[in-house]
């Protein structure tokens, strides 16, 4: 999921997670997750991403190096559903 750059701060982004929420307290999920790139991969667009993530409830708890490809690490963060 993503949202484009002009959409950015306007809570399209926080809505579509909401939503996501929503549905997967509804299917009974205790926990949702997203993969971005990690920080060991420096890249300011990510940065804003991982921020975004942590705004909404997110926290980092893993890193796979190689789970996309080398050179591209994704991050696991969860967000624990009330």
């Amino acid at each position: 999921m993503g949202v484009a750059p002009d959409e950015h701060r306007h809570g399209v982004g926080r809505a579509l997670v909401e939503a996501a929420v929503t549905a997967a307290v509804a299917s009974g999920a205790r926990v949702l997750t997203v993969k971005t790139l990690s920080a060991s991969q420096p890249d300011e667009g990510y940065e804003r991403t991982r921020a975004f993530y942590r705004g909404v409830g997110f926290f980092e708890i893993e890193e796979f190096p190689t789970l996309w490809e080398p050179g591209n690490p994704a991050l696991m963060m969860p967000r624990i559903l009330d």
